[in-house]
């Protein structure tokens, strides 16, 4: 959990617009330990390869550390939430 009360509530924020929340499985906890090899922390890896699992076509995230460690051939968008309003924010109008 993160330790910051603000960020946990951004991040139950977020949680409720999401549309699923999938459970750890052995293919998950896979792709976790190639992405931590390529200097991504544990934690983050996980939840990057939960996404991948997911199939997710974008992964919002505040976590600098993530914003700024590349991967080739990345299988989805890594952006921040301002970034994607920006880039994305219109299309509803």
């Amino acid at each position: 959990m993160n330790p910051y009360p603000d960020r946990q509530q951004a991040v139950a924020a977020w949680k409720e617009l999401a549309e699923m929340d999938p459970d750890t499985s052995e293919l998950i906890e896979l792709i976790a330990l190639s992405l931590a090899s390529c200097g991504f922390k544990a934690m983050d890896a996980l939840h990057l390869a939960a996404a991948v699992d997911a199939e997710a076509d974008v992964f919002l995230t505040t976590d600098h550390g993530i914003l700024r460690t590349s991967i080739v051939d990345r299988p989805m968008q890594v952006v921040d939430p301002i970034d994607f309003l920006k880039q994305y924010g219109d299309r509803k109008k």
